[in-house]
């Protein structure tokens, strides 16, 4: 293990008008045909270029002719038609996960590994930390992917029934739905760093590496329940959710948050006894305000791969969300990038 501390935008012929009438009344019966076969979907057409989306407002990207967006239920074909379609490319997208929608944002690129943001507790998948890492993405060739957590910005759900245990699932639905061909590099900033080491977990198979950014493991029962006023507990266990200060922000905390946590601690295991065996790299910030640096180190600790990298920042909030920690994110993620590299060409298929 390796501790690093760091200090800070036509003109048309007559002939190509009739060719684009022609064009048109074909892409209209298509969609006619479409719509007789599946009444309930809603199809997403291609627009010069652009993705019109279910508000009417057109998303940058691109989309197979094959690609669908549904809303409301699917029947067990349009089940079928969507797990055969291609993923959509774009912002703001959302795929049905049993009868929930998850929206998401989704970026293909031909390189490998793939890269997922999974965000902090409550906050929406769209802020600095993603953005950066989504221009990295894209100047890189690298597929990325983010989104919201049940009950949280524009997915469905109550934020209430949200736990621990439900967005790691949906997360690992996201991963085999949206990157098929290439294992991915998680990149989870507090919550999102526990809920990536339970995926790299449970499905190592999915994950090439970790990228943890202030990542709070256990903070349901470490760091709230254990400090909180009885009444405050109290008021949770009542109510189903209640709004408290943590560090400087404040937070609704449930009850089902508090007592799913219970069912997936990992600190609590020895030395090694984490199932983690992809490459780790724990970025933390030694003025955390809401989770201490030590928790880094236990991390580091607990996950079973040797390839473990802790860097301490001297300064920076809990949310280490300024350019330099911009900065190292994007060099810890090159590291497993390259990481990933050189274990491939240690297989068979790679000569």
């Amino acid at each position: 293990m390796a501790v690093t501390i760091r200090t800070r935008r036509v003109q048309a012929t007559a002939a190509s008008s009739l060719l684009l009438l022609l064009i048109c009344s074909l892409l209209a019966a298509t969609t006619q045909a479409f719509l007789a076969v599946a009444p309930t979907t809603s199809f997403v057409m291609r627009s010069h270029g652009a993705l019109v989306g279910e508000a009417g407002r057109r998303v940058k990207g691109r989309m197979k002719s094959s690609s669908v967006v549904t809303s409301g239920r699917m029947t067990r074909e349009e089940v079928k038609m969507m797990a055969a379609a291609k993923p959509l490319s774009g912002r703001s997208l959302y795929i049905l996960n049993g009868a929930d929608k998850i929206c998401y944002d989704a970026f293909y690129g031909t390189r490998k590994p793939a890269v997922m943001y999974l965000p902090c507790l409550f906050y929406p998948k769209n802020n600095a930390k993603a953005t950066n890492l989504e221009n990295w993405c894209k100047r890189n060739s690298h597929t990325f992917v983010c989104a919201d957590y049940y009950g949280v910005a524009r997915s469905s759900g109550d934020f209430a029934a949200g736990t621990v245990s439900r967005w790691t699932e949906d997360t690992i639905f996201l991963i085999e739905r949206l990157i098929t061909k290439t294992p991915v590099i998680l990149v989870g900033s507090g919550v999102g760093g526990w809920i990536s080491l339970l995926v790299a977990s449970k499905r190592p198979d999915l994950v090439a590496g970790l990228v943890t950014m202030a990542a709070d493991p256990d903070f349901t029962e470490d760091l709230l329940w254990k400090n909180l006023a009885p009444e405050t507990k109290q008021l949770i266990m009542d109510k189903g959710v209640h709004e408290i200060t943590w560090g400087v922000t404040q937070y609704p905390i449930s009850r089902s948050l508090i007592e799913d946590g219970r069912n997936n601690f990992v600190l609590r295991n020895p030395s090694g006894g984490l199932g983690v065996t992809c490459p780790v790299r724990i970025i933390h910030s030694l003025m955390d305000e809401e989770v201490p640096f030590q928790t880094a180190l236990k991390l580091a600790d607990c996950v079973q791969t040797k390839d473990v990298k802790v860097i301490l920042s001297k300064e920076g909030s809990h949310f280490l969300d300024e350019e330099e920690d911009f900065y190292t994110m994007r060099e810890a993620l090159v590291d497993v990038v390259d990481h990933y590299f050189e274990y491939d060409l240690t297989t068979t298929a790679s000569g």
